[in-house]
């Protein structure tokens, strides 16, 4: 990306979350303030008020921590539970550090990750989602997210999984109605020989195979 592009993403990610910072350490100063004021108050309904204002922000603070470290707290913790390695023949790829990294705004540093990840694993549905999504959502590259999807197909593996599924539907809205809608209806019609997808996704991909062009 040129400075152009890095400037549009700090100002969109980074400078927010600085903010959001910034602001929950200034409510948890005034927090204090109004506790230690509680020490020098003259009488009980001052003491009353300064702990109602101290709460007050406290809990806008918490709000804000909610907020903005909860999704990628629990996206851990919930990565740990459902695919605990001691049950796996192989662990999978490390994913919930690249979460956080996207919650937090190092969008650059996820990127070069998830590239990473999905060299070493070409057929993992989850990894090419994110970085599809990454590249679409937040970096603006639609030419990156259609070649991740064109490298991860020929390595497909088994059943169809609700991320694949979403790749392949992605994809179709990168191609369609675009010079490259013969490449996109050869794909969509391997899927349905391919016999992998569950009976709503089919209908979905064989409505999509009628309005090409």
């Amino acid at each position: 990306m040129d400075w152009r592009d890095r400037l549009k993403l700090f100002c969109r990610e980074t400078l927010p979350r600085l903010g959001g910072n910034l602001l929950i350490l200034i409510l948890f100063l005034l927090m204090l303030r109004e506790i230690f004021a509680c020490g020098s108050a003259g009488n009980p309904f001052s003491v009353i008020f300064n702990v109602l204002k101290a709460c007050f922000f406290a809990a806008i603070a918490a709000v804000l921590l909610v907020r903005m470290y909860l999704p990628a707290v629990a996206e851990k913790i919930t990565f740990g539970l459902l695919y605990p390695k001691q049950y796996l023949k192989t662990a999978p790829p490390p994913l919930s550090p690249i979460y956080s990294l996207i919650a937090q705004g190092n969008l650059d540093e996820a990127e070069v990750q998830l590239s990473e990840l999905a060299e070493k694993h070409p057929g993992n549905a989850e990894i090419t989602r994110m970085l599809m999504d990454l590249y679409t959502d937040s970096l603006g590259r639609d030419d990156l997210a259609a070649a991740a999807a064109e490298k991860y197909f020929p390595n497909v593996r088994g059943r169809s999984t609700e991320d694949h599924f979403r790749i392949l539907m992605r994809y179709a809205d990168l191609l369609q109605g675009t010079e490259r809608e013969d490449q996109l209806r050869i794909r969509l019609e391997k899927e349905l020989k391919s016999r992998h997808l569950t009976g709503p996704q089919a209908s979905a991909v064989r409505c999509r195979l009628e309005n090409l062009h």
